[in-house]
């Protein structure tokens, strides 16, 4: 079952994923059962794809979040995980949002809430999973340029990996 192996593995995981999002020395090191916890401003990379980062095409609610060639200079691509789980946006303020718990919904950003479609967990094995769908995680059906970042049953495939750039 899906939420008793994220409870057992989220705290090694998390751990993983802050740090290398806020770059700690050992990254990788921490047993992939792990959830990690918050993580100061950051580009957040796609490791399968290279040198594609997350990225936003506009600060208007409602825009996608998609993929892009990292660039360290493009606030677009920056981002804080809050303590309460969710991604706000350093050039919007918005925050990472989902429409719905299904398979391709689109990461979209919308006006800070809190509420559960906000929230995400970082796990060691550098996933990244809707807190209201543990199974569902951050993925990419591509990785060219524009690419939407979607939801997608999580597995072990290089378009579900993210850390910092």
């Amino acid at each position: 079952m899906r939420a008793t192996s994220f409870v057992s593995r989220g705290i090694a995981v998390l751990a993983v994923v802050a740090s290398a999002l806020i770059g700690l020395t050992g990254v990788g090191n921490a047993a992939a059962g792990s959830k990690i916890g918050t993580a100061a401003l950051q580009v957040i990379k796609n490791v399968g794809a290279g040198n594609g980062c997350m990225d936003l095409t506009s600060y208007a609610p409602g825009t996608a979040v998609t993929l892009y060639q990292c660039n360290s200079s493009a606030n677009s691509q920056w981002f804080d995980l809050l303590s309460d789980g969710t991604f706000r946006s350093y050039g919007s303020g918005l925050c990472m949002d989902v429409s719905s718990y299904t398979v391709g919904a689109v990461v979209h950003m919308e006006v800070c809430h809190g509420g559960t479609s906000q929230k995400f967990d970082l796990w060691g094995d550098y996933t990244i999973s809707a807190a209201g769908a543990p199974n569902l995680c951050l993925d990419l059906r591509s990785y060219n340029n524009g690419t939407p970042v979607i939801l997608a049953i999580c597995g072990t495939q290089g378009s579900q990996k993210w850390a910092q750039w």
